[in-house]
């Protein structure tokens, strides 16, 4: 098919297999700019657009929760992983400030693995996304329908609620 008429946004890259993810902060924001008011409250996430019984079924049974985005991957981009250390003092200090929340622990199955090893005294109020869901678009859904979202460092699962109408730091 012949592309001459037809416009491609990143089409050299595009066409060079080369990543335009890396671009998506920076296009979402600056068409965002030209959205009204009740535009941009459509465009971004909230707790309805996770309203399925299969989300439902886990975030309802949670009660009052906040989450924490932890990023743990042993072989890639290393320096935004969360260390132990960083992961008990921010974990305590969530637990100290929030007495009347659950915290959810964001992160896959080897994240999980690892900070569910960190916590010695087991706390009953903190609970770890692999173990309670089956994937990104619950854990996704988790996070929206937290009452805050914390994220230190880097990592994939902060992109939804940075793209929704509830706070995260």
């Amino acid at each position: 098919k012949s592309f001459n008429n037809d416009y491609i946004l990143f089409k050299n890259k595009v066409f060079k297999r080369r990543p335009i993810y890396i671009h998506a902060f920076n296009l979402v924001n600056y068409l965002s700019k030209y959205l009204s008011k009740m535009q941009l409250e459509k465009m971004l996430l909230n707790n309805d657009d996770f309203s399925e019984k299969k989300f439902k079924l886990i975030t309802d049974k949670l009660g009052k929760f906040i989450a924490l985005g932890c990023r743990f991957n042993p072989s890639g981009r290393v320096e935004a992983n969360l260390t132990n250390h960083e992961f008990k003092i921010v974990v305590y200090h969530l637990l100290k400030v929030f007495p009347n929340h659950k915290i959810i622990i964001l992160s896959d199955e080897v994240g999980c693995d690892k900070f569910s090893n960190v916590i010695h005294n087991k706390e009953d109020r903190i609970l770890f996304s692999a173990f309670i869901s089956t994937g990104f678009l619950e854990s996704t859904a988790i996070s929206i329908a937290a009452d805050i979202f914390f994220q230190l460092r880097g990592g994939g699962i902060s992109i939804p609620r940075i793209y929704s109408n509830k706070p995260y730091l």
